[in-house]
């Protein structure tokens, strides 16, 4: 930008020292000619910058609002399960949940939703593990399947 403005400079004072050579007209339309130029070549930079600085910014708030949203929806199949254990007096093993699928489909009034897939461990007498799937199409839970399980013995433990 500064060679740009000493060029300008240089060709103004070009012009005022050959008057015979240039007219008025032609003076004018040479600053605005070198004016163009110098915006232009500076607000071409920055345009540049800007449009890359918003397609960025924008990968980047896309990335995080899906981590924000995939974090709530596991948070709430999480609960459900929780509750779905704790009616069953089953006991959730190490309180996770694993994403094992992550696909594009229509829920059942034709909206597009992503549907995942959770696995996660739970036991009914501490000592054997078994393993369950809960599917979500966006927030609606689409199934809900536990491995089959010994009951506990004792009889308050029965439904």
């Amino acid at each position: 930008m500064l060679g740009q403005l000493t060029t300008l400079l240089v060709a103004n004072s070009l012009l005022y020292s050959k008057p015979e050579i240039y007219t008025e007209a032609s003076t004018k339309q040479f600053k605005i000619y070198y004016i163009l130029r110098l915006v232009s070549a500076h607000s071409n930079g920055r345009n540049l910058l800007s449009l890359s600085l918003i397609f960025w910014s924008t990968i980047v708030f896309a990335f995080i609002a899906f981590w924000w949203q995939s974090d709530k929806v596991k948070s709430y199949a999480m609960g459900h399960i929780l509750r779905y254990c704790k009616e069953r007096n089953l006991q959730l093993l190490d309180q996770t949940m694993v994403l094992r699928g992550l696909w594009p489909m229509r829920s059942g009034d034709g909206s597009l939703g992503l549907r995942r897939r959770y696995h996660f461990e739970f036991t009914s007498t501490g000592a054997m593990r078994s393993k369950g799937i809960i599917e979500l199409i966006g927030r609606q839970i689409n199934r809900l399947e536990i491995e089959a399980h010994l009951l506990p013995e004792d009889e308050e433990n029965i439904h």
